[in-house]
């Protein structure tokens, strides 16, 4: 197994050790055979402290690892702890996770999300701790600059929001629609909403193929 280590600023760009250092944030990012392994964001102590510790660590479980392992490694070495699993990925190079954070060594959340080959986010929900029931049923569209004007490239042009997998309100420029609202609306002579099934409803959180 290749292990390879890398080192990025707060916006994740790639900088040396050396200038890691001397960053009050930055993150540590671990790869074996080319996978992303672990992130390890260090960052300052408090605000009035120039002191820099790990404040928290992202790791991505294989399939041979115990899960409660490595939380029980993890969990007294840092504030805030993501452990991903369940990873798939389609075709189009979209991966799914399924992740849950503790904080302080509890459990504070388990959520599913969907982000694409460049890193941006698709699909995101909370899932209940204790009866698994989906909620916050989120997903996003980008597009091209060209067209779906935005202020930066990470920013989604629209946020779908869901209730129990039917679409409930759509978010774009800072303003509310309804789906109907929508369609009324001249933004539908920009995002066909016919071209994009993907979005129709919450589930599957995967694309099945190419057209987001």
């Amino acid at each position: 197994m290749t292990t390879t280590i890398k080192y990025t600023n707060s916006d994740g760009v790639l900088v040396s050790l050396e200038q890691a250092e001397r960053l009050k944030f930055y993150n540590k990012e671990t790869y074996n055979n080319g996978l992303l392994k672990k992130i390890e964001k260090f960052g300052l102590k408090n605000r009035d402290s120039d002191e820099t510790l790990l404040r928290s660590i992202e790791y991505y479980l294989d399939t041979d690892e115990v899960f409660e392992d490595i939380v029980n490694q993890y969990i007294t070495t840092v504030k805030y702890l993501y452990v991903y699993y369940d990873m798939i990925t389609n075709t189009n190079g979209d991966v799914y996770y399924e992740y849950v954070l503790y904080t302080y060594g509890n459990i504070d959340f388990k959520r599913r999300k969907v982000v694409n080959n460049e890193g941006l986010l698709l699909a995101i929900c909370l899932v209940d701790l204790n009866t698994n029931e989906i909620k916050k049923q989120a997903k996003y569209f980008y597009g091209d600059l060209s067209i779906y004007k935005r202020v930066n490239y990470e920013d989604p042009f629209l946020v779908i929001s869901y209730e129990n997998d039917e679409v409930s309100t759509l978010y774009i420029y800072d303003n509310d629609y309804t789906l109907s609202e929508f369609l009324s609306s001249d933004i539908s002579n920009v995002f066909i909403w016919n071209d994009y099934p993907y979005y129709h409803n919450f589930l599957p959180m995967l694309p099945e193929d190419i057209t987001v």
